[in-house]
């Protein structure tokens, strides 16, 4: 999963950074997809654990493109 979040981390600053000329513009993380089907994400969620780690890297990813996490 590291992988994938690395292979869309520049698209996803780039598109961070256009907040600077449209601060309106609003940024939101989605997880999975109609296409993704669901045993990524029931993989996930199965556990507090797995859910734990995914939860901190999800922020980690957030601060990381410099995308507020409660953005009102």
């Amino acid at each position: 999963m590291l992988e994938v979040a690395l292979l869309f981390l520049e698209p996803i600053s780039q598109l961070v950074a256009l907040k600077s000329s449209n601060p309106k513009l609003k940024v939101l993380l989605a997880v999975g997809g109609w296409n993704q089907g669901s045993i990524e994400l029931t993989k996930v969620v199965a556990s507090p654990s797995s859910r734990s780690t995914f939860t901190q890297h999800a922020i980690a990813l957030l601060r990381f493109v410099h995308l507020p996490i409660d953005d009102p």
